[in-house]
């Protein structure tokens, strides 16, 4: 996920898409035993990464994953 934040700028738009729907089927598992990246990594971290990404789309002002964002942005919170 870091190296996702680093090299943002260079990804292309379906990159992101497909980044987005990574997030999304990684946040559904119900508890955090189902989900080892959550489980073995500091969770706040990983909201703090996935909130600046979606600010980064919506700074971009990529429309098309601006929903996907939001949606994201409301299961974080």
């Amino acid at each position: 996920m870091f190296f996702v934040h680093e090299h943002f700028n260079q990804l292309t738009i379906e990159q992101l898409n497909m980044l987005l729907d990574i997030y999304q089927e990684v946040l559904s598992k119900k508890t955090a035993r189902e989900n080892p990246m959550i489980s073995q990594f500091n969770p706040i971290k990983i909201t703090l990464l996935i909130y600046r990404i979606c600010w980064k789309i919506e700074e971009k002002q990529i429309y098309s994953l601006i929903t996907k964002c939001s949606l994201l942005q409301a299961y974080l919170i």
